[in-house]
């Protein structure tokens, strides 16, 4: 009879030690997707932010490409300009000369 109490007893407190290990898993296992959601949430935000400041220097670079052509297509107007007026004085003075 003291076989089966001990048996018995050491069922029961195995059974108990099994469940209170099977919470402090379960709260572990709450407490780590907790810190992965807020490190999902962390990393999200700076990924945002990251693609703003990017997506802001990509437009800038845009704008200043956009400049540096017009700047260009005037400089080329203006030569394009010059060469014509050139031509046409120095057809201006072939004319007058006859």
């Amino acid at each position: 009879m003291n076989n089966k109490t001990e048996i018995l007893a050491t069922r029961v407190f195995v059974k108990d030690e099994c469940l209170a290990l099977k919470e402090d898993i379960h709260a572990l296992r709450n407490e780590l997707t907790g810190e992965i959601h807020g490190l999902r949430k962390e990393l999200t935000g700076e990924i945002h932010g990251l693609r703003n400041e990017i997506t802001g220097e990509i437009h800038g670079l845009r704008n200043e490409i956009k400049e540096h052509s017009l700047s260009q297509q005037k400089w080329m107007l203006a030569i394009f300009i010059s060469m014509v007026t050139m031509i046409m004085g120095l057809y201006a003075i072939n004319l007058f000369k006859h």
